[in-house]
């Protein structure tokens, strides 16, 4: 099956930011499309009601992020990520989903996605979530980021080549600190703090994806 790629066309002026909302709850669903529309610097590229829909829609739509539920009927939110990340590597997905969720969102994270927001987001957060992660960015929750320390505490050192500072940032993340802190102790802007998280992110992507090899049929 041939790789699919969505060119997205640069503009000189700030435009808006496509999203793709992808979960089973229609007033869920709404709920974040009306955050979206409230918001000039978004703009709602589509909208699936399912997981075989969100990778269909992608491909479809070619959104700058994606906004996917973790628990969705014909297939989960997990195998969203493989699927849309096979075939779309420059895709950036951002998990929304409830707490009780750890596990499942931990094995999104590895899977390709860029970080995730509770259901109950506030608008400012929504939209600085996606600006961040449009911009080269991820977010990280302190659970999340305690769980990718001890992977990445497990595996041989020559797996996954992270830096001492990439370590030593994720686990203050891991601790509790926020990104303004964690900025200020490095002497680094926010912004390059989430670039640090966002290039070790990259790295256990990558190391994950060699771990298993995802088939990127999409199932009947």
């Amino acid at each position: 099956m041939a790789i699919g790629h969505c060119e997205r066309v640069w503009k000189l002026t700030v435009k808006p930011i496509r999203v793709l909302i992808a979960d089973d709850h229609p007033v869920v669903r709404r709920g974040i499309i009306y955050l979206i529309e409230a918001k000039p610097e978004l703009e709602l590229a589509g909208e699936a009601k399912d997981g075989l829909e969100a990778v269909e829609k992608y491909g479809q739509t070619c959104p700058d992020v994606v906004l996917l539920d973790l628990i969705m009927p014909r297939m989960d939110g997990l195998q969203v990520v493989k699927q849309i990340k096979a075939q779309h590597k420059e895709a950036q997905i951002v998990i929304v989903t409830s707490f009780g969720e750890d596990e499942k969102l931990f094995a999104a994270i590895k899977a390709g996605a860029l970080g995730y927001l509770h259901k109950d987001v506030s608008p400012d957060m929504l939209v600085k979530t996606v600006q961040n992660v449009y911009a080269g960015g991820a977010s990280l929750h302190p659970t999340i980021a305690r769980k990718l320390v001890r992977n990445l505490a497990g595996r041989d050192s020559g797996q996954c080549q992270t830096t001492e500072r990439e370590m030593d940032v994720v686990r203050l993340v891991a601790r509790g600190f926020l990104i303004p802190d964690i900025a200020s102790q490095f002497e680094a802007s926010e912004h390059d703090i989430h670039l640090c998280i966002r290039n070790l992110l990259n790295r256990v992507h990558q190391v994950n994806g060699s771990d298993t090899a995802v088939s990127a049929t999409t199932p009947k």
